[in-house]
């Protein structure tokens, strides 16, 4: 792939690669994917079909570092919409918020590190959607519910 990297995004359901999201969504942008790792508190949504994740210094979230060749405004435009996160509009309104946060390609090697956007939740609309702990911090992929 040819161009410099314009967009780093940290994505833990649905957008990674084999999710029911990442094609449609990730699909038309160039970009390479990589496993990785950042501090958080993932959750289930069983009945929803995604999970969610939480700031959270004392756990860790496994998921994909997306690396665009395209510019922010392209790409955050279209998972915006998706995570329903309106940058201005009033916070009570979002179902995610959108955060800038230090994400590790090698989980034994904290230096190891790259600034990403991540689409997080608020400990309310976690406990609000009925969220399960995922202990290992690792949400398996599989279709939303019909």
């Amino acid at each position: 792939m040819n161009g410099p990297i314009l967009t780093r995004v940290f994505v833990y359901g649905t957008l990674k690669p084999g999710g029911f999201y990442h094609e449609r969504f990730c699909g038309p942008f160039q970009f390479e994917a990589e496993l990785a790792y950042t501090d958080g508190r993932l959750f289930d949504f069983p009945h929803l079909g995604y999970p969610g994740a939480i700031e959270d210094a004392e756990s860790g979230i496994k998921g994909v570092l997306l690396r665009f060749r395209h510019t922010e405004k392209a790409v955050l435009e279209k998972l915006d919409f998706l995570e329903g996160y309106n940058p201005d509009g009033p916070p009570e309104k979002n179902e995610y918020y959108r955060k800038l946060i230090p994400v590790y390609t090698d989980e034994s090697d904290s230096n190891a590190r790259e600034q990403a956007w991540c689409y997080f939740m608020t400990n309310e609309t976690v406990a609000n959607l009925g969220g399960i702990a995922i202990p290992d911090g690792y949400w398996k992929i599989r279709n939303p519910p019909s």
